[in-house]
């Protein structure tokens, strides 16, 4: 599913290159906030990505953009658990293995 495919994406991102600026997204701390955005073109349109944490028990999703970008956020202090997946509205498809980091 398209929802499995980006899941699976934003963790190959992570683990090639901690998100690097080459991947398509970044992961930056603002005060007590964590942002995961992407670049046009990265995702496919219509999908959502969930960025929770679990530390906190809190969640936010954002749908990626016509162009393929996103940006969601949600409070994180550092060493909280973060974890990252999409999912597909029209068939309550999720995406797979969610990709699970500690927040900067």
């Amino acid at each position: 599913t398209a929802a499995y495919s980006s899941s699976q994406q934003i963790s190959d991102a992570w683990i090639e290159s901690d998100f690097a600026a080459d991947s398509g997204f970044t992961l930056e701390q603002a005060g007590d906030t964590i942002e995961l955005s992407a670049i046009n073109q990265t995702l496919l349109p219509g999908l959502s990505v969930v960025l929770a944490n679990l530390s906190e028990g809190m969640a936010m999703v954002e749908k990626v953009n016509n162009d393929g970008s996103f940006s969601v956020w949600v409070q994180a202090e550092s060493g909280d658990t973060i974890v990252v997946f999409t999912v597909e509205h029209g068939s309550s498809n999720g995406g797979g293995q969610p990709l699970t980091i500690e927040a900067p």
